[in-house]
């Protein structure tokens, strides 16, 4: 048995043997969260209240002055209401969201490294974020937090890798990681979205813009904990992005990483390139994950033959592996894809082409559901209306509760051989989020004889929703990373990203309907979207079950 004492002596021993640059990231990224999920509380609400608000009523003011606002208007001239429009204007940013990490992660391989882009990244966002107060740049605010986030979301991640050797550590590290992740998105709309219903909007995305602040100052400020990265950051020629974590406490300490970096044993060669891949563990979406072994580098190390040549692997950049030497090597040329290698291509194609079904009904929770909390839900507890814009606090919330539950059912259904397969699992993910709006029907029911919906509702529909989310997105990404061949990850990466992009794009789109059809009808389509991708993926069992049964 555990007592207190030695439960809480285990809990300090597992800290203490982090490196302190992972705090320093920890409290990076919270932060960031906390201005991104703030903003994301209320952006869909302001469009439809400020941006687009003459369009609703001619005779207000609206968002006339904002520039760009009338070829906005143009283009989706078939949008005849605010929230059509804002639904559209939000499927096209959060699109943005997913897709420009890709240049962000290409940008910091190639030319700057990923302190660099991190920082680049923050004072894009921490720019965008102030720019909101002013209504006239809005839509050029959500460019900058669009690219700021590129630059920003895969290159801190990649530095948590950069930080170990040992897998074990990075394994905890990553799950540190994620709780901070969480714990920004779950306290920011809290925060914002009461400062917004107790003021304007414009302290709200203020609020958001602080956060930001606070978190280039905490890594601007802890930068001599991740002295290793920085380093690697600083020559004019690219380096190989993984760098194992020292403790430089002096001048010569840091020359000795210095010569680290530049040793045999941190610089990839033109002449002898050779990349190994062992398997990857991935529990995360956008994320959230935790990493086993990544592939290594083995290079000549003759001066003639020293030249840098960066890996081009989006899953490093977008999730900070690091790469341990364990089994196939690959030599300097590409081989040609064999034909078992096409079959797991054409696996991995098809569950991402399934999976946009699943995106476009689980984005809806920053769009229409937002529409539904606050215009048709009892927001009342015990007297007091809380912010509609708390709602969005619950989906990280759901996620830091269910995880560890998840967990460890699927390490008893895999001791009892009775864990689903990894498609088998992405299938009920799409189901569960589909799920989530039939729950919404009862509360649909209360809306159309008369009363409004009561909260408690949406608090059941965000728990089945985050459940989907862990079924899908985790294990998709783990697949995409485990299957993909060596030389061909960043280009099935990249279609993964996109194919998010376009989920997430679709969503606005259908979020249009809002409108035209009555909440129990859009609910049942949305139902209906979601499920459809776990039909096709059951159906597509026969195919893909030979192809993905190593894969658990």
């Amino acid at each position: 048995r555990v007592h207190g004492g030695e439960r809480l002596f285990q809990q300090m021993t597992i800290f203490s043997s982090h490196p302190p640059g992972l705090f320093v990231l920890f409290f990076t990224e919270a932060w960031e969260r906390f201005g991104y999920y703030g903003m994301r509380a209320l952006i869909v609400y302001y469009m439809t209240e400020v941006i687009f608000g003459h369009v609703d009523d001619p005779d207000r003011e609206g968002g006339r002055d904002v520039i760009g606002i009338s070829a906005i208007i143009s283009i989706f001239h078939n949008e005849k209401t605010a929230s059509a429009l804002s639904s559209q204007m939000y499927g096209i940013y959060t699109a943005g969201v997913y897709l420009t990490p890709l240049l962000g992660g290409f940008v910091a391989d190639h030319f700057l490294g990923p302190y660099r882009c991190v920082v680049i990244g923050g004072v894009l966002m921490a720019i965008g974020y102030f720019m909101l107060t002013v209504r006239s740049l809005f839509f050029i605010a959500l460019c900058f937090i669009a690219f700021g986030n590129g630059f920003f979301k895969p290159n801190v991640s990649t530095q948590i890798g950069q930080l170990y050797k040992s897998s074990e550590l990075r394994d905890q590290a990553f799950s540190i990681f994620y709780v901070g992740i969480n714990l920004g998105g779950f306290v920011s709309p809290l925060i914002c979205g009461a400062i917004a219903n107790a003021t304007s909007y414009r302290y709200g995305f203020m609020a958001s813009g602080i956060g930001m602040i606070i978190s280039l100052i905490t890594l601007i400020g802890g930068r001599h904990k991740l002295k290793a990265i920085r380093i690697a950051d600083s020559g004019s020629t690219p380096v190989l992005p993984v760098v194992p974590f020292c403790n430089a406490s002096s001048a010569s300490d840091e020359q000795l990483i210095a010569d680290d970096v530049l040793s045999s044993d941190a610089v990839i060669t033109s002449k002898n390139l050779k990349i190994e891949m062992s398997r990857v563990k991935i529990s995360e979406n956008d994320g959230r994950f935790d990493m086993d072994e990544l592939p290594s580098y083995h290079h000549d190390t003759t001066e003639s033959s020293r030249s840098v040549v960066e890996p081009q692997t989006v899953v490093q950049n977008a999730y900070g592996a690091t790469r341990d030497q364990d089994q196939q090597t690959i030599e300097e040329k590409a081989p040609k894809m064999t034909a078992t290698e096409w079959k797991r291509v054409s696996a991995i194609l098809y569950l991402c082409t399934v999976n946009i079904t699943f995106w476009i009904a689980f984005e809806q929770q920053g769009n229409t559901i937002a529409h539904w909390a606050k215009d048709q839900t009892n927001r009342s507890i015990f007297g007091w209306e809380f912010p509609a814009s708390w709602i969005q606090s619950l989906n990280p919330l759901m996620i830091i509760t269910l995880t560890p539950f998840l967990l460890k059912f699927w390490k008893w259904q895999y001791n009892r051989r009775s864990e689903p397969a990894v498609h088998t699992k992405m299938a009920i993910g799409c189901l569960l989020c589909g799920l989530s709006f039939l729950v919404l029907l009862g509360g649909a029911h209360e809306v159309e004889s008369g009363h409004k919906a009561q909260w408690g509702w949406l608090v059941l529909s965000m728990t089945v929703l985050s459940l989907g989310e862990l079924y899908l997105s985790p294990v998709g990404l783990s697949l995409v990373v485990k299957l993909a061949p060596t030389w061909h990850v960043s280009k099935i990466m990249g279609f993964w990203f996109l194919s998010s992009a376009i989920g997430n794009y679709l969503s606005g789109y259908v979020g249009t309907f809002w409108d035209q059809v009555s909440p129990s009808v859009f609910f049942c389509i949305m139902f209906a979207v979601s499920a459809s991708g776990s039909a096709l993926i059951f159906a597509a069992s026969p195919f893909l079950g030979p192809i993905l049964k190593h894969h658990q």
